[in-house]
């Protein structure tokens, strides 16, 4: 969360999250508004950013969700720590 507040120091009042390519660990936003994207699409951004562009990012306030199946879905997660008792 030191990441997001130092934005939030600068004025933000939202923040995207890309993946970096590590290991997915745990994820703590405290208080602060933000979202998870696509590594590719953080990656763009973030390179208009340096060439000077103007970034704009709009989202639609209806329409816009999508569901993805999970074939694991209702099963254990694989990151879960807990196994059975046999009690």
């Amino acid at each position: 969360t030191q990441k997001l507040a130092n934005i939030a120091a600068k004025g933000a009042r939202v923040s995207l999250i890309y993946d970096n390519g590590g290991a997915l660990g745990a994820l703590q936003f405290a208080n602060y508004t933000t979202a998870l994207i696509q590594a590719a699409d953080g990656e763009f951004l973030v390179s208009q950013f340096v060439a000077g562009a103007k970034v704009t990012i709009t989202f639609p306030q209806k329409g816009a969700s999508a569901e993805f199946p999970n074939p694991a879905g209702g099963l254990v997660s694989p990151f879960t720590r807990f196994l059975w008792t046999f009690e």
